[in-house]
Parts: C-alpha cells; sequence; structure tokens
C-alpha cells in the first residue's frame, strides 16, 4: 500500500521520485516506501536515517509542515552534497499526521533534467499525506476495534467460567 502511495505522489507531481518515510520516535525515519529509480537506488526501503537538517522530507517529519526547496545551495552541506550527488534539483515534503501526532512524512523529489515543481506542489503533497493519514488513522482504528473485541470475548469466557462455579485455580489458569 505504501508503495502505491508514493507512486501516486510521484505521479501526481509528475517527473518525480517519492518516499514514505515513518518516524521511529527516536530522533530517526524508516523509508516504509519509495518510488523512482534513483530513490530506490540511493534510499532503499528500510533505510533508517536521522531526522535532522534541512532536507525537505525530514524538515516535514521533524517540525510537521510543509516544506519546499527549489535551491539546495541554502541548505546544509550534507543535504547540499547528496542533492548534488543525486543529481536532485528541487524537493517537497509534507507531514502525516495521525491523530495529532506526527506518523511519517510524504516527499518528492525533481531532478536536474526536469523542471522545478509548480506552485501547487507543496498543496498537492499535503492533500496526499492527508489521504495517507486518514488511511493510517482508519487501520489504527481497526485495530482497536479487534482488540477491544478479543478483550471483550476474554472476559465473557472468564465470566461463563465463574457462572459455572468452576473452582478459582482452573479460573486463574484459564486466565493466565
Amino acid at each position: 500500500v505504501f508503495e502505491k502511495v508514493a507512486e501516486a505522489a510521484a505521479n501526481v507531481l509528475g517527473e518525480a521520485d517519492a518516499a514514505l518515510v515513518r518516524d521511529e520516535g527516536d530522533g530517526t525515519g524508516t523509508i516504509v516506501a519509495n518510488w523512482g529509480a534513483r530513490a530506490m537506488a540511493a534510499f532503499p526501503a528500510g533505510t533508517r536515517l536521522p531526522i535532522d537538517g534541512d532536507a525537505a522530507t525530514m524538515v516535514a517529519l521533524r517540525e510537521g509542515r510543509t516544506v519546499r526547496i527549489d535551491d539546495f545551495s541554502e541548505t546544509a552541506a550534507s543535504v547540499r552534497e547528496s542533492a548534488e550527488r543525486l543529481g536532485m534539483h528541487c524537493s517537497v515534503g509534507a507531514p502525516i499526521e495521525v491523530r495529532g501526532r506526527i506518523w511519517g512524512a510524504l516527499g518528492a523529489a525533481r531532478y536536474k533534467e526536469a523542471e522545478v515543481f509548480p506552485p501547487e506542489a507543496e498543496k498537492r503533497i499535503a492533500q496526499l499525506a492527508d489521504l495517507v493519514a486518514t488511511a493510517i488513522a482508519n487501520a489504527e482504528a481497526r485495530a482497536e476495534v479487534e482488540r477491544l473485541a478479543d478483550e471483550q470475548a476474554a472476559l465473557q469466557r472468564v465470566a461463563t467460567l465463574v457462572a459455572q462455579g468452576v473452582p478459582a485455580a482452573e479460573i486463574i489458569s484459564a486466565v493466565s
């Protein structure tokens, strides 16, 4: 699913590579999916990166705001050098916020042979990030409902044993 999101971001923005990064909560982010030959080669899925510096996706992840970079000359040396090595021309990133917390970020980049992103690029990637956030929130809600249903079923089984007058040792065994 995440790979399809990255593909959709790349297609919506046109002539772009895209990546979806999950916040690990420890100052790092993990690339959970990407789309585009350069992105996949430079940052394969599973790559863990520090959430520092001023790369668009990492700023979006760390600060929870949409970011656009049209000129890497104003970025930190490490970001500028990485962009130069990859031939990156511009990038955008948007946070994925689920239930009031930053879950991750969606980012995209264009390379020197392409034009900079159009003015609406930030809005488009933010809209996609919002759709991803909704899908993640729905999946988390379904998982929570399933967990609560399992707990309820377990409580009903224990209540049935108690109502049947089963000895305490057997009830404790069933609970454990």
